[in-house]
């Protein structure tokens, strides 16, 4: 007869080493990625630029030629004659404008199933993701150096690699990245 503790040692070494050789103890489950119409991608880009038009177009505050790093300096100051409340009002509209990239619903987070599997259409699509998967971090590091110049002043919003006006314009590059490759990528 056959001892029950052993055949179900030897199914468990079976299971175990059938797993092992097709890989699947090793592998997580995804997924599989969802064809996208033309619509989604132009809703995707849509979100993008609603909130690169908050932070670089409305307000007509850019000048002619001025380089966007120069641009996020001047803006995160007071403008001349520009009330306390008109400058808290404006730079709340920016943080805003940022806070709604945070909804990952609004950004392009997967490369979907493609039906232009051409090298350039699936680069557009790994720099539109790459790109949209950092939005998220970024609005929380414009968030910190908010909360930090809040704290310390109007001269902290400008100062260093991680003030205010540097992370909106790693923000504003970022957003450009991924909506110029939204804006050429095909389904």
């Amino acid at each position: 007869m056959h001892n029950p503790v052993s055949r179900r040692v030897r199914w468990i070494a079976a299971v175990t080493l059938h797993a092992a050789l097709i890989g699947g103890a090793a592998r997580p489950v995804t997924a599989q990625a969802k064809p996208i119409s033309q619509t989604r991608i132009n809703e995707y880009a849509a979100a993008l630029l609603k909130v690169h038009r908050a932070l670089i177009e409305d307000g007509d505050l850019r000048r002619p030629g001025e380089k966007l790093d120069d641009f996020m300096r001047r803006i995160v100051t007071g403008q001349p004659a520009e009330s306390k409340d008109h400058y808290i009002q404006r730079l709340g509209s920016y943080f805003e404008a940022l806070r709604s990239l945070r909804d990952r619903s609004k950004l392009c987070m997967a490369i979907p199933a493609l039906h232009d599997t051409s090298p350039a259409n699936v680069e557009r699509w790994k720099r539109a993701v790459g790109a949209s998967t950092e939005l998220p971090d970024r609005w929380e590091r414009v968030r910190v150096a908010w909360t930090h110049a809040d704290s310390g002043g109007t001269h902290e919003l400008v100062r260093g690699p991680n003030g205010m006006a540097a992370e909106l314009t790693k923000a504003v590059f970022t957003i450009k990245t991924a909506f110029e490759a939204l804006r050429e990528a095909r389904p």
